[in-house]
Order: structure tokens, then sequence, then C-alpha cells
């Protein structure tokens, strides 16, 4: 099979299992099912921390309470982990850039010895896809015996307090499981904690209603376009910014030794748009230059994050930073949960940084 027809169909298989990329997923699920005969797990796991979400903010936090050889344990609900980093040979379906602010970005890039580009004199991107760098966290996080520190594809269906901390229920592929842990920490995000029953009656999350009115949800559409047959971008290795009066735009050309390509994010101004191709093509053909044959770029080439279930990508209306939680026992961690570089993965990395210093 081709590398194109291998890309194809990896889109094909994103859109189609909603979940994310069970291409990308590191295995863990086909290796539970002996690990949890050899290791039973016990319904009260005591001081363990229990993190629920392995996007960026969830990984980094068992990447640093790993660091502090505090016990803990990973719930992702999807079969993949990452949440919006998202990559397939190089090209990023999700976050692609960070910049020269970014400390804890580089910090990992440096832990994990990976090669980056600059982009310009203030962005630079990873040729391998920004999913290298998760990639190489839930090496790191997973340890000898990956089932017994993260779990795919279990969804935390209940929380609720308990005199001696706090019961957890999840949807498994093996059923419903319960555990009880002194300290959890929140990694999902905000557009689904409507979803988890009990969640908004902790006392814990009291100020998050509040936040959750003014939750405005993000409708974004990515496209990849390659470049052959000598073609390459009008301005390479750049960002470049569009506005319409359905989206705006953002361009970005990366290129590698072997290629040349265009990453192209749209930002609809309504929830409820559409994805029209033929609209996305003619809009890059024309205003911004796009030199490829578009008869051959179809949804295959796009990837709608609204269809991706349990990301619900939505940012807080709310202009005030997200309170400062004190608790040593509940956490609440993401790309929106920080005063520095909100809504970015260094806000997200930091925002595990934080949370790791009171719950260790």
């Amino acid at each position: 099979m081709s590398s194109e027809l291998n890309r194809r169909f990896f889109i094909r298989q994103l859109l189609a299992t909603a979940t994310g990329a069970a291409a990308l997923s590191t295995g863990l699920t086909a290796c539970s099912t002996i690990d949890e005969y050899l290791f039973e797990d016990h319904y009260n796991l005591k001081d363990q921390v229990l993190i629920i979400g392995g996007g960026l903010s969830g990984l980094h936090l068992g990447y640093m309470l790993k660091k502090n050889r505090t016990e803990f344990r990973l719930f992702e609900g999807a079969n993949r982990f990452g949440g919006r980093v998202l990559s397939y040979q190089g090209f990023d379906y999700g976050a692609s850039l960070y910049s020269v602010d970014d400390q804890f970005v580089q910090t990992l890039i440096k832990d994990f010895s990976l090669n980056s580009e600059s982009l310009d004199k203030k962005n630079f991107y990873l040729p391998t896809g920004m999913q290298s760098m998760v990639d190489h966290l839930v090496e790191r996080v997973s340890g000898l015996m990956p089932y017994r520190n993260l779990r795919l594809r279990w969804k935390l269906f209940s929380i609720r307090k308990t005199r001696s901390g706090f019961e957890l229920a999840f949807d498994t592929p093996r059923g419903r499981r319960t555990f009880l842990s002194k300290r959890v920490v929140l990694a999902i995000p905000p557009s689904k904690w409507r979803s988890v029953q009990g969640l908004l009656e902790l006392d814990e999350m009291k100020e998050a209603q509040v936040w959750l009115n003014s939750l405005e949800y993000e409708n974004v559409v990515k496209a990849v376009v390659p470049y052959g047959n000598g073609n390459k971008p009008i301005t390479p290795k750049s960002v470049l910014t569009y506005e319409d009066s359905l989206f705006d735009a953002r361009m970005v050309n990366k290129k590698t030794k072997q290629a040349f390509w265009s990453e192209v994010d749209f930002q609809f101004h309504s929830s409820s748009q559409t994805l029209e191709v033929q609209k996305l093509n003619d809009f890059m053909k024309k205003r911004m230059s796009i030199n490829v044959n578009f008869q051959k770029l179809g949804t295959e080439h796009y990837f709608d994050w609204r269809s991706v279930e349990l990301i619900g990508g939505a940012h807080f209306r709310n202009t005030l930073p997200w309170p400062e939680m004190k608790s040593s026992v509940f956490q609440v961690i993401g790309d929106f949960a920080t005063s520095k570089n909100p809504y970015t993965m260094d806000g997200a990395l930091n925002s595990a940084v934080t949370a790791s210093e009171k719950i260790s």
C-alpha cells in the first residue's frame, strides 16, 4: 500500500471511530487482559493518585508524579492518548507549533532528544509531528507494566465523595469497574464535565458551574495538503492568517528534506457550520494560492474535530484566570487551568506541573 493510500486509510479510520486513532494506539488495550489476571485490581487504591484523562495535561502529570515517585493510575476514555495532539507521518492534524516562550514544551523536547525545526524567529515544529512528544510521554509514564499505570477505553461514568476519599466508576471494555482513592486529578475537557454523574455536585467543583455558563464550543477543521511533482508553497516555512465571513484560517507551511506540505486550520465562527469540502478547496486555491490538484483533495484530507466524541473542543469566554485550587486531594488541570499561556500546549503542561506540586 502506498504512503498516500496509507494516509487516506488513516484519516478514514479516525473519522469512522470518532474516539480517535486506533492506528496510533500503544497497544495497551491488547495486553490489558493478561495483565489484569496477573495483577488483579483492588477496590481501594488508597493514596494512589487517579488521573482522569490522557491528553497532554494528564500525561505530563503522570510524568511529573513518576519523577516524584508518587504512585498513580491514569484513565483515558478513548482508544488513544494525546487529546488534541494528533499526527501521522509528520503531518499534524491537531496542535502543530510551539513558540520560543513555551518553556515546558521545550523542556520535554530536550528530555526526549527530539529534533525540531524553526518556522520563523518565534515558532518551531517537530518534523516527526507533535505526536512524537506524546508517544515519548506515554513510554516514560507507562513503565515496565503499562496496564498498572495507564488504561485506554476507560471512561469515567460517575464520581462521589465518601468518608475515605473519592469513589469513581468507569465504563470499560470488560464492564463497569469502581475504585476508591484519596486523591483525584480531573484532566478531561470542560465540555465533558456534565456527562460525569456527580462531578458538579462535589464541593471542589462548586465554582465550575459559573465557568460552564461561559463555555463556547469550537468548530475546527484541519486540512493537510501535501505537495508533489516539484510543487511547493509560495512561501515555504511560514505562518499565514486569513479571514472569511464563515471562518478564520491559518496556513502553516512546513518542510523536511523529503517533502513540502501545508497544514490549514479552519476555525468556523458558528459551532453548527458544516464541512463543505468544495468551499474550503476553493478558498485554499484562490485566497491561499495553494498549487495542488484539488480534484484529488477530498474529505479524507480533512479532519473534523467535532467528530471526535471525547474531545469536544471549547474554551471559556470568562476572561478571569481559572481559580487556583489549593486542595491536596482534588485538582483540575488542562490548557484552560493556567494564567500563563492559556489554551496552548505549554499552558496544558504548566497546569500539570502546578497540580503535581499540590497533590504529590
